[in-house]
């Protein structure tokens, strides 16, 4: 549950109520964090290939 205390509740229920297409606003939400995570992921890969391939002399001192 995304609100922990009755008024978190009603705030939720207060905002979402006039919204139009729930369902495409859960969609939405769904789709943005999958994007989210697949670019965290390919930046966490991308770093542990640095990483491991040791970095160049002016850059291993930062």
């Amino acid at each position: 549950m995304a609100c922990k205390t009755p008024q978190l509740f009603d705030v939720c229920k207060e905002t979402l109520k006039d919204a139009p297409y729930i369902s495409a606003m859960t969609v939405y939400a769904a789709v943005a964090a999958n994007r989210a995570t697949k670019t965290y992921d390919d930046t966490v890969y991308e770093m542990a290939k640095i990483v491991a391939g040791g970095l160049p002399g002016d850059q291993r001192a930062a």
